[in-house]
């Protein structure tokens, strides 16, 4: 306890040091915002609240052209506080198009992370599995990168691409085949490849396709029999959101396809047992939203109503995969359905219900509120 608040301090300490310097110079600007959360979970085998967050993001602007982005989180995941750093990025603006950026961000693998699954962008209080932990694909890099976009006629065009410490491949008794996809520091000298390239074909920009990839030919620790295991990940994405005039509504469409391949490799365990899979999985989700938010009565428009399909394939013999009642291995299914209402344009109270095979159903609730 005494080490966050220690940190709540040095964060304070920095933020009016920075404000200081932007009245007596003007040359610098910063500005605070960030979210909070509380997820309540009901089901035949508890009743909790037990999962509250708060994140602060800091946005530094040095120059014109400069500035610096960061994020701090606090949550109660687990039964107890954690903190950690999820983003800290310094970012030069090197034209029109292009921006150049460095140090620990979030890699547009796909557009779910980072974008569609983040704050009230997500109509649920949960991920679809295989976008999670656990699942497929990087979700915080520590590297540099390109980003921007640039006009084509009517149509625009969006990219990311980045160089970054690769995934860290698992092999103990629970995760051999996984992999560490948050580590600060690379376990070896070969980096990974990455980028998503996103196209709005339509004038109105209501549509967005995306493609993603990754690669990382070593994800092993260096100077070992399995530093040589490479991974390659591919997504792809869509995007759609517009008003259906006759319903007098919002309509939102999204979905994501991801892939993932991994070097065959024989797994030693604690037992001396050995084991070798396949070590290919996949998983996609599907989401659909609709809000009457053109409709004359003012609570009634605040209402939206989602329903969202997810599947996690994983591979046959690996000891992280899901089996079923019998065993055997079995592709992982869950479905959401959310009635969410709008108390302002960043403040979401959400209410779930989901299915999931080996897992109870679930009722959920969730208020969020971004700052």
């Amino acid at each position: 306890m005494k080490k966050i608040i220690l940190l709540i301090i040095l964060v304070g300490a920095i933020s009016t040091t920075s404000l200081l310097a932007q009245n007596e110079s003007g040359a610098t600007k910063m500005l605070m915002s960030g979210h909070a959360a509380i997820t309540a979970v009901i089901d035949s085998t508890q009743a909790n609240f037990n999962d509250a967050s708060f994140s602060a993001i800091f946005l530094y602007q040095l120059s014109d052209k400069l500035f610096l982005e960061s994020e701090l989180e606090f949550v109660t995941d687990g039964g107890s506080v954690e903190t950690g750093l999820e983003h800290a990025n310094l970012v030069w603006l090197i034209g029109k198009n292009i921006a150049f950026h460095a140090g620990r961000f979030v890699p547009h693998f796909g557009a779910y992370r980072g974008k569609l699954g983040e704050g009230f962008m997500n109509r649920f209080a949960t991920d679809p599995v295989g976008f999670g932990d656990g699942g497929i694909g990087t979700m915080e890099a520590v590297g540099f990168g390109f980003q921007g976009g640039f006009a084509a006629g009517v149509s625009k065009f969006n990219y990311d691409f980045w160089v970054s410490n690769g995934p860290e491949l698992l092999t103990d008794n629970e995760g051999a085949g996984q992999f560490e996809y948050e580590a600060y520091y690379d376990n070896n000298k070969n980096k990974a490849i990455g980028g998503r390239i996103g196209f709005l074909p339509l004038s109105n920009s209501s549509l967005e396709l995306g493609l993603s990839f990754e690669n990382a030919a070593k994800t092993g620790d260096l100077n070992t029999n399995f530093e040589n295991v490479g991974v390659t990940a591919m997504a792809v994405d869509v995007n759609y959101y517009h008003k259906i005039t006759p319903l007098k509504s919002t309509l939102r469409i999204t979905g994501e396809f991801k892939q993932q391949k991994v070097d065959k490799f024989n797994y030693v365990l604690d037992s001396e047992d050995t084991i070798t899979f396949d070590n290919s999985s996949s998983s996609f989700y599907g989401m659909v939203s609709l809000r009457p938010a053109y409709v004359s009565s003012k609570v009634l428009r605040n209402f939206e109503i989602a329903l969202r399909y997810s599947q996690f394939k994983t591979p046959d013999g690996a000891p992280w995969s899901y089996y079923d009642e019998n065993g055997k291995s079995a592709t992982l299914n869950q479905t959401s359905i959310a009635l969410d209402y709008w108390l302002k344009w960043n403040c979401l109270a959400k209410l779930c219900y989901q299915m999931q095979d080996g897992a109870p159903d679930q009722i959920l609730v969730q208020m969020y509120y971004g700052f």
